[in-house]
């Protein structure tokens, strides 16, 4: 389908769970790397 948004690639600073579930409901997949601090590590493929 074109035009559908499929990946939404950002910095750190838009890294939160909600931010991320509500990207995986949409069926969009988020490239966001995990901040330094946080408790779960993020898979991220610089």
């Amino acid at each position: 389908m074109p035009g559908r948004i499929r990946r939404l690639s950002a910095e750190k600073g838009y890294d939160a769970d909600w931010l991320r579930a509500d990207l995986r409901k949409s069926g969009i997949t988020p490239i966001i790397p995990g901040k330094r601090g946080r408790k779960s590590r993020i898979r991220h493929n610089k």
